[in-house]
């Protein structure tokens, strides 16, 4: 049976303990910002889990009859508990980060164990910690209550990309907190009433600017962009807060920035009565789209499912080739510490079916080992695989591998799937393309065949399309190795490719 170690003893990291009791999952080790507690058989009963709940939920340390309390100070310490839980149960180990901190994900990283996420830092730091954690084995990766705390948004996602349907476009809704004051404006209230009732219910932090800054949102956005494959850092995302930089919080305390707010209230009024005017409303919205994250206030029409929202609810709008007019919505509880943490069991329970199971999610070669090209009936506008960082795709057509090549020629769209150069022959000749810092992937509409250095080359599709030698290639889940071809092969209904030097 696997380890669980739960991090974080806060609202969310206490709720799990309370749900995961009732289930069959084995908890081994808790871990506060100080300590580790270690159970002595490799296993807390109920009524321990229950224990360290209220013990922590009282304000007292980490601490329980039968249990090793160990000292953890920095990265490295929680990554050595981490180790030993997992060595301990045969080298399986799940960890549910519950936790604000940034140390967690690099340890989690280094201890190579299985990770379901609350916490939005190891996803949201370095491309190259969240490609160690999410991108070198998906099996061991579930995050869902990063976006949405319970709400499915993040394995739609995944389902959305696995099945190699192209998204466009996501939108939404993801702080509840920031919902009531949309709301509250949409009611005519004003802005500082509207956040003063909010901090009075307990809606926003302790500083209201941690809401109102968009920063959360932004994380959100980012999450989903690289989820979809986007190579994206933080400073990447346009942020558009609701308070100017004056107004900051290494500008004025939190009492000053309160009595402060009402300063803002006409330029708010105005614009809610301008989106009024208009059809529209006010919504505090994140946007990723065409190679963007844009998060800050949106006019949008109030007969729309975001427009229609209210209250502290979150929702996310998919389109998609398979949405591409009504897009796919999800909306529901996007906050609070029992469904944050009904997410993170719900992560765990599927990590620990995958792994009972033996299954192996398909997966594709490092970013560095592959760079690919597609041809498809449409042009498409993102990578269909993203957690293969764009080196894998479904209904492919022109490929290569990083040593190049010249793909056969197909009459269809083409699309970058890897940063690299390359020339991409259309009617008029060829067109000179570097891509080596490309981001997104760039459509070119009439590319007939593509062409890059000396080598070998590929190009497969779900029309007619020709791999050439020295390619390994994957159809389906099964492996076939190219090089023992002696020459060309062809696929009439290829599904999907991961080539390799």
């Amino acid at each position: 049976m696997p380890a669980v170690v739960i991090l974080g003893c806060g609202g969310v990291g206490r709720a799990l303990l309370k749900q995961i009791a009732a289930t069959k999952l084995t908890v081994a080790a808790v871990c506060d910002s100080k300590n580790a507690l270690v159970a002595a058989n490799g296993a807390f009963t109920a009524a321990q889990l229950s224990a360290i709940a209220e013990a922590k939920a009282a304000g007292k340390p980490l601490a329980v009859e039968g249990a090793t309390v160990v000292p953890v100070t920095d990265s490295a310490g929680l990554a050595a508990v981490l180790k030993q839980c997992k060595e301990a149960a045969g080298g399986k180990c799940f960890v549910a980060d519950c936790t604000a901190s940034d140390a967690t994900g690099p340890a989690m990283a280094e201890a190579g164990v299985a990770v379901a996420l609350a916490n939005k830092k190891p996803v949201t730091s370095s491309i190259d910690l969240y490609n160690k954690l999410a991108l070198e084995n998906p099996r061991n990766f579930r995050n869902e209550s990063t976006v949405g705390a319970g709400l499915p948004v993040m394995a739609m996602l995944r389902r959305m990309v696995t099945s190699g349907d192209p998204i466009s476009r996501v939108a939404g809704c993801f702080s509840g907190t920031l919902g009531f004051v949309m709301s509250g404006l949409e009611a005519g209230k004003k802005l500082s009433d509207v956040v003063a009732e909010a901090k009075s219910l307990g809606y926003t932090e302790p500083d209201p600017r941690e809401d109102l800054s968009g920063m959360d949102v932004a994380r959100k956005a980012l999450i989903i962009a690289r989820s979809m494959g986007w190579k994206l850092e933080m400073d990447d995302v346009k942020v558009e807060g609701m308070y100017p930089p004056e107004m900051g919080q290494d500008k004025m305390s939190v009492d000053e920035f309160m009595a402060a707010l009402p300063s803002l209230d006409a330029d708010m009024a105005g614009k809610a009565q301008a989106a009024a005017a208009d059809g529209k409303v006010l919504r505090f919205a994140a946007v990723v789209a065409d190679g963007k994250c844009l998060v800050g206030l949106q006019s949008v029409p109030k007969n729309t499912a975001m427009g229609a929202l209210q209250g502290t609810d979150n929702i996310v709008e998919v389109i998609s080739s398979c949405y591409p007019v009504s897009p796919l919505v999800i909306q529901g509880a996007g906050a609070g510490t029992e469904t944050t943490a009904s997410g993170v069991l719900a992560d765990l329970l599927e990590l620990a079916d995958i792994h009972a199971k033996g299954q192996a999610e398909p997966q594709g070669k490092r970013a560095s080992q592959c760079d690919l090209y597609i041809a498809t009936g449409q042009a498409l506008t993102s990578p269909v695989v993203p957690r293969m960082s764009g080196r894998t795709w479904a209904g492919g057509g022109h490929g290569s591998g990083p040593r190049g090549g010249q793909a056969g020629a197909c009459s269809a769209p083409a699309v970058c799937m890897g940063p690299s150069a390359a020339a991409l022959h259309g009617p008029q000749g060829p067109e000179q393309a570097d891509l080596s810092k490309s981001r997104v992937p760039p459509s070119f509409s009439d590319a007939q065949s593509m062409t890059q250095g000396p080598g070998d080359g590929c190009c497969i599709g779900p029309s007619r399309g020709v791999m050439r030698v020295g390619v390994r290639e994957a159809v389906g889940h099964s492996e076939v190795d190219s090089t023992a071809a002696g020459g060309c092969r062809t696929y009439d209904n290829a599904l999907a490719m991961d080539c390799s030097p």
